[in-house]
């Protein structure tokens, strides 16, 4: 039988903040940490993480479900809402009973087809960078139905898979770790209408489109930070590249989570980007003649002038995405990674079911008897 939200023993209502929205979201990911909000969650479930289901506030519209992270001390998962307010608080049901058959139908694994579903068709690509990093190949899974999964290379070991706030993260050394993605996006295409999207749990971040043809050496563009402030380099194999450090961002701190988002709509030389939820648009010139460039690259680029440079950085969250989003979803995202967007309501539901049914039958004293 197909799982049922309806008859589950354990339950939980979330609110997500809708002071934190400032547009209504269609179609929203979110993220939400279970071993924060569903406190008794793992202990009734153990391995048995299908049994669960995610709904609106009625109960029983389910949404689909990837699962990030379980563990213990860790479960995250994600799902996409239908539509989020930016007006009043929206409800979202967990519900989990382990006496039920596996919800397979909406609740699914990275790779498995509900946890794709979360996704929209507008999402190149999504790494929860949950993966262990030594395991070889393109293990670090892309969790759309693109399946433009990342493939370590330098020496990226078992131990470098960390727990993050909300969920897992890779922790590069800055010697010679990165991540390859693939030619999936080409980010200093000056027409480029698209979103790029970072959490890094410290205060460095570096990402790249390398030149994917056999001429040369060299990044088209790559985004890092520099003295703690955000910096753009365009370049090509031939020339001086041109560079720019951007000091009106805000400085990223050292030991926190910080979001990074750049967002570009098309052919215009005005860019915006946020760093956490400060927002910023700046002019910044993407014209090179070299249509070569197209391979995403995390912790590192190259460069005719520089070379090969490497950023010690713990990444907890890499998105691309192939529109412009709009500013309350990047504001949006922010909070959702970082578990604060969604709070309890209410008190967290658990019913015991019986494992026996006795019957007494009672019958009335008979005086003189």
């Amino acid at each position: 039988m197909a799982f049922n939200p309806v008859t589950a023993t354990g339950s939980v209502t979330l609110e997500i903040d809708h002071t934190k929205i400032d547009a209504t979201l269609t179609n929203f990911p979110i993220a939400i940490k279970l071993s924060s909000l569903a406190t008794g969650m793992y202990a009734a479930l153990g391995v048995n993480n299908l049994k669960m289901a995610v709904t609106s506030s009625d109960g029983t519209t389910q949404y689909p479900v990837e699962i990030e992270c379980w563990e213990s001390g860790n479960q995250v998962i994600h799902t996409q809402i239908p539509s989020i307010s930016s007006t009043v608080d929206t409800e979202v049901e967990v519900f989990w009973d382990s006496t039920q058959d596996d919800n397979s139908t909406y609740v699914g694994v990275t790779g498995s087809t509900p946890a794709k579903t979360v996704w929209d068709s507008d999402f190149i690509a999504v790494y929860h960078m949950a993966q262990d990093p030594s395991a070889g190949g393109a293990c670090i899974l892309d969790s759309t139905s693109n399946s433009n999964h990342g493939t370590p290379y330098g020496s990226m070991l078992t131990e470098d898979l960390v727990n993050a706030d909300v969920g897992k993260a890779i922790s590069a050394d800055g010697t010679d770790d990165y991540i390859a993605c693939g030619s999936i996006l080409n980010l200093g295409d000056n027409d480029l209408v698209a979103t790029l999207e970072l959490l890094s749990t410290n205060d460095k971040m570096r990402i790249s489109t390398e030149r994917t043809t056999s001429s040369g050496l060299g990044s088209a563009v790559f985004w890092a930070m520099e003295s703690g402030y955000l910096k753009y380099l365009r370049g090509d194999l031939s020339s001086t590249p041109y560079s720019h450090t951007i000091t009106a961002s805000s400085l990223l701190a050292a030991n926190q989570n910080n979001y990074f988002a750049f967002v570009s709509n098309g052919a215009s030389t005005a860019r915006t980007f946020w760093t956490n939820t400060d927002k910023y648009t700046e002019v910044l010139n993407f014209t090179y003649t070299d249509a070569g460039f197209s391979n995403i690259e995390l912790f590192r680029h190259r460069n005719y002038t520089y070379g090969t440079e490497y950023t010690a950085m713990t990444c907890a969250s890499a998105r691309l995405s192939s529109v412009a989003r709009s500013d309350a979803w990047a504001k949006a995202t922010n909070y959702s990674l970082k578990d604060t967007l969604l709070s309890v309501h209410g008190a967290q539901i658990e019913i015991l079911k019986p494992k026996c049914l006795f019957i007494i039958n009672s019958f009335p004293l008979l005086e003189g008897v």
